[in-house]
């Protein structure tokens, strides 16, 4: 059993996103104006992937204690030469933080990987890795270097600035 096939074991298939080959969000501005952002997933035939979407009603075992439900927008576990790669993605309109988004969904990955252990089917070549997508920082892309492009820091975060995920690159 490879490692794609322990996460679809272990996570409820009511919290896969039904737009495996979009990640996308439909949502209103701080002004309650409608908006929808799109992100087409481009990947190479080798790399299997499962994208999640997980809502703060899907924690209905933690109390409303402000920022405790906090979650990012999508989990994309992708495959490669059986290699786990877990990327916690959040979309932004606007330059604002993911910080607590992310490092919540990245406690809520360690968890996952912690049960398939308990479960007898250990995940132990992974990675994971933090993604925020500012949309307002997608036109600026265009004069950075593609190496810059994906390019994660020591905290394993990256601003990413395109407007589709290239899996071949992100897993490199």
């Amino acid at each position: 059993m490879n490692s794609l096939e322990i996460i679809t074991e272990i996570l409820s298939e009511s919290n896969l996103s039904v737009e495996q080959n979009i990640i996308i969000e439909r949502d209103r501005d701080n002004r309650g104006r409608e908006f929808v952002v799109r992100y087409e997933i481009i990947k190479p035939p080798e790399i299997n992937y499962k994208l999640y979407r997980f809502e703060s009603r899907d924690f209905p075992f933690f109390s409303d204690v402000p920022n405790l439900k906090k979650m990012c927008d999508f989990i994309l576990f992708a495959e490669d030469r059986n290699h786990l790669h877990i990327f916690l993605i959040e979309l932004k309109l606007s330059n604002m933080s993911a910080k607590k988004q992310l490092e919540a969904a990245e406690e809520f990955a360690k968890f996952i990987i912690h049960s398939s252990k308990r479960i007898g089917r250990a995940i132990n070549a992974h990675s994971i890795k933090k993604i925020r997508v500012c949309n307002s920082n997608l036109k600026k892309s265009k004069f950075m270097s593609v190496e810059k492009k994906y390019e994660f820091d020591e905290d394993n975060y990256l601003d990413y600035s395109l407007k589709s995920f290239h899996l071949k690159h992100l897993v490199s």
